[in-house]
């Protein structure tokens, strides 16, 4: 029997082991601040805490009058607001440190949900998994969501299958919904979230732990959609599905269906749309996003074909995201192309140091996506569909709707679930396979030595 000073111990040594993996990532950015900020997307959060701290509004604008921003959601800028009313240093150093921590915080959490799904072995194991995973400890060094996003879903996840009680539905939901406005991504996730408790037997008390976990999404979401709607007239979460959709999915399906560049593709969809009668929506890009559904609609098989292509990119290491973190990414798209063609001659000029850490990203990302297909296997053949929608369906829908857009960010997030997925594989299939060989090999030379007179 396990006891609680036991997994106290392994909270504990699983948490120094994932605070450790992040501990280079907290030097780098101590080292240059400027590393943490990536994209645009870095700089509109910061300018969204900014505002909210000095002035109390949720707008990019440089000054009054103070424009309501519709594209992004305030779960990040709100975290990032919580740093900047205490930091009087580099605030850039002090997010990242946070993330560190929140971070290594996550992997005790995905221990504890693999316990709870799959068991005390498979839950131990999943936590160290999480705990030296490359992708994530690397993203926490940005400015970014990817951290926050991923204790939501860890958090909302456990509360969920941890209580059969309605009042702890409501409060999954309300996690959930957090990651939500978080991450926009997240809101077609929450029908697959509240689709596990109709996975239980009690029929009554499914369909209320259902209700009760959309009931406690609705309490984060709908106010927001409502306050977007009183600005603009929109009752939409937030904008950026709509860009998403027109310039990343919809794009990559008619460059594949017209069999063009991507760039072309963007040109002529924005010859299209000009011209387009179907709304007449005063913000472009709300525009967008209906002249994109409407395309979905009139080519759904090759847009599910299409954007699932382009989703395979998700599964790259995140070799980019490593160099803008050592401070060069000038040669991060050679450095990837060397490695998959073995070009001794690009990664012979690298630093031992960078084609290391390199090699690990890359030998973990393979074994880890090999040990989720025998955990899905080891679900399937268990037939515990519970798992199948918590570690397959779900992580498997964040991975598919990004589209072309694809990359180590959206793969990120949905690392806890797969460490979880991948240690079932280990303790159901793995392991056993091993112990068999072990016994047969024993039982083998039991029967080649001699016997005693």
């Amino acid at each position: 029997m396990v006891t609680p000073s036991h997994t106290r111990r392994w909270v504990f040594v699983i948490f120094a082991f994932a605070l450790v993996m992040r501990l280079p990532v907290v030097l780098a950015v101590l080292a240059e601040p400027g590393r943490a900020i990536i994209s645009s997307d870095c700089q509109q959060y910061l300018g969204l805490a900014r505002n909210l701290l000095a002035h109390g509004v949720f707008s990019l604008s440089d000054g009054p009058p103070f424009v309501p921003e519709i594209i992004r959601t305030p779960g990040y800028p709100v975290f990032l607001l919580s740093i900047l009313s205490w930091c009087d240093g580099d605030c850039l150093v002090s997010i990242v440190a946070l993330q560190a921590l929140l971070g290594a915080l996550i992997a005790p959490g995905v221990m504890l949900l693999g316990t709870r799904l799959i068991g005390e072995r498979a839950g131990r194991l999943a936590g160290l998994l999480y705990a030296i995973a490359p992708t994530p400890a690397i993203m926490g060094g940005f400015a970014q969501t990817e951290t926050l996003f991923s204790a939501l879903l860890i958090a909302g996840t456990l509360v969920l299958v941890a209580r059969r009680h309605i009042w702890a539905a409501v409060a999954s939901g309300v996690i959930l919904g957090i990651a939500v406005l978080t991450r926009p991504i997240g809101l077609l996730a929450l029908p697959l979230f509240a689709t596990y408790p109709l996975l239980d037997r009690h029929f009554r008390e499914i369909w209320r732990r259902s209700a009760a976990l959309l009931a406690g999404a609705a309490l984060i979401v709908l106010p927001w959609m409502a306050r977007n709607a009183y600005h603009y007239g929109v009752f939409k979460l937030s904008t950026i599905s709509d860009g998403n959709l027109y310039y990343y999915n919809v794009a990559g399906t008619e460059a594949r269906r017209r069999d063009i560049p991507i760039d072309e593709a963007r040109s002529r969809l924005a010859e299209e749309l000009s011209v387009w009668p179907g709304s007449d929506s005063q913000m472009p890009i709300v525009r967008a996003g209906e002249f994109a559904r409407h395309l979905v609609w009139q080519h759904p098989l090759w847009f599910a074909w299409a954007n699932g292509v382009d989703a395979i990119n998700g599964f790259r290491p995140g070799f980019s995201f490593m160099f803008y973190l050592v401070g060069d990414n000038s040669n991060a798209e050679a450095f990837s192309q060397a490695m998959m063609r073995n070009d001794m001659g690009i990664l012979s000029l690298q630093p031992l140091i960078i084609l290391a850490v390199a090699a690990y990203m890359a030998v973990f990302q393979g074994l880890l996506l090999v040990l989720c297909v025998l955990g899905i296997i080891s679900l399937l053949w268990k037939r515990e569909w519970n798992g199948v929608l918590l570690l397959v369906a779900i992580p498997g829908w964040f991975l598919y709707m990004p589209g072309i857009a694809s990359n180590a960010r959206f793969f990120a997030p949905v690392v806890p679930l797969l460490c979880i997925l991948a240690s079932g594989g280990i303790v159901r299939l793995v392991l056993p396979f091993f112990d068999k060989l072990v016994a047969a090999l024993k039982t083998k030379r039991r029967g080649q030595s001699p016997s005693s007179s």
